[in-house]
C-alpha cells in the first residue's frame, strides 16, 4: 500500500494483523452483488484470515452468485431501509429495526434523534437521517470502512456514533463527478473527505484528486486493484494484420463510459482494423448499446453477450 503525504496518527490506531483478529465494520449498497466481486472476496479473505467481519448492506443480495458455506465469522445485516418511507412495508420494517436499535441505546437515542434535525432541512430527511443513522449508535469497531465515497456522504455522523476510525474509499465517479454535483451535495462529498480518518484510492490521480478538491494528503493511501497474473498470462504481441479480439467487462450503466468505447470501436474499423469487441455485464443501457451499434455500422463487430459468473469471465479473459 503506498501512502500520500504523511499520516502519523490515523494508522497507528488502527491494529494491524499482527496484533490479532480485528473487529471489521464494512458499509456497502447492496451484498452481494455480482459486479462488486471484490467487496465480497476482500470479506471473505479478511474473515479467513482469523477477524471478524460484519457487513452492513443496505440491500441483501443474491446468495446463489456465490454457493458454498462462507466462514461463521462473516456476518451480514441488513440495515433499515430509509428511502422509501412512504412504502407501507418498508416503513414498518424500519420502524420495527429503529425501535430495537433504540431500546439497546435509549441514552444515546435522544442525542441521535438530535443530531439528524440539526442536519435535516425537512421532516422527512429528519426521519431519514435518524432512521438511516440508528443501526450505528453505540456500535463499536476496531475500523469502519465505508466502500464508496456516496456513503460517506450518507451517514454525516458516523464518527459520533461509532468507535472506530472511519475510512472511505474512492473508486472512481464517485470523486471525479464531485465538480458537476448540486452544490449542497458536492460541499457534503468534500466535507466527508476532510473530515474522515483515512481515504483509500485505487490509483494515484485519483489521490491527486482527492488533494486537489480538499487541500488534504495526509492519511490518503494508495491501494490499487490487483490481478492475478497467474490465472491471465501474457499473450505474444500481435503480428501486421492480424484480428484484434477486445473484451470489456462491467454494468452497462451510463459512468462506465460504454459509449465512448463504442466509438472508439467505429474509428477503428474506419482505420481498417479487424478488431472485434464482446461486452460482458448487463444493466439498464442495454437497448440503448444495441441501438448505438447499429448506429455505428458495428453489428458484425460488437457483442453484448449480458451476464456472466465470474468463472466464466475468467475463462473468457484468459481467451
Amino acid at each position: 500500500m503506498q501512502r500520500l503525504g504523511s499520516a502519523p496518527s490515523i494508522m497507528n490506531g488502527v491494529p494491524d494483523v499482527a496484533r490479532g483478529a480485528m473487529n471489521i465494520l464494512l458499509v456497502v449498497g447492496r451484498f452481494p452483488e455480482r459486479s462488486e466481486t471484490f467487496i465480497y472476496r476482500k470479506a471473505v479473505a479478511l474473515a479467513e484470515r482469523g477477524h471478524h467481519v460484519t457487513v452492513a448492506a443496505r440491500h441483501l443480495g443474491d446468495w446463489s452468485l456465490y454457493p458454498g458455506p462462507r466462514p461463521s465469522n462473516l456476518v451480514v445485516e441488513r440495515l433499515s431501509p430509509d428511502n422509501s418511507l412512504r412504502n407501507p412495508s418498508d416503513a414498518l420494517v424500519a420502524l420495527g429495526r429503529t425501535l430495537g436499535h433504540a431500546a439497546r441505546v435509549p441514552r444515546r437515542t435522544w442525542s441521535m434523534y438530535e443530531l439528524a434535525r440539526a442536519g435535516a432541512s425537512s421532516r422527512v430527511d429528519q426521519l431519514r437521517s435518524f432512521v438511516r443513522h440508528m443501526p450505528f449508535v453505540g456500535r463499536r469497531a476496531d475500523v469502519v470502512h465505508l466502500e464508496f465515497l456516496g456513503f460517506s456522504a450518507m451517514y454525516p455522523h458516523l464518527e459520533r456514533l461509532v468507535e472506530a476510525p472511519i475510512v472511505v474509499s474512492c473508486r472512481g465517479i464517485d470523486v471525479h463527478a464531485i465538480e458537476i454535483r448540486p452544490a449542497r451535495e458536492r460541499a457534503a462529498h468534500i466535507d466527508r473527505l476532510r473530515r474522515v480518518d483515512a481515504i483509500h484510492c485505487v490509483s494515484d490521480e485519483m489521490a491527486r484528486t482527492v488533494a486537489r478538491l480538499t487541500g488534504r494528503t495526509a492519511g490518503v493511501w494508495v491501494n490499487r486493484p490487483a490481478v492475478d497474473t497467474t490465472a491471465i498470462a501474457p499473450r505474444p504481441p500481435l503480428g501486421p494484420g492480424s484480428s484484434v479480439r477486445l473484451l470489456a467487462v462491467g454494468r452497462l450503466v451510463w459512468k462506465k463510459g460504454f459509449d465512448h468505447l463504442l466509438a472508439a470501436m467505429a474509428t477503428l474499423v474506419a482505420r481498417g482494423v479487424d478488431a472485434h469487441l464482446e461486452i460482458l455485464g448487463d444493466g439498464p443501457l442495454k437497448s440503448v448499446l444495441r441501438f448505438s451499434i447499429e448506429d455505428l455500422g458495428l453489428r458484425n463487430r460488437v457483442s453484448l453477450a449480458g451476464g456472466v459468473p465470474s468463472s466464466e469471465v475468467l475463462a473468457r479473459l484468459q481467451h
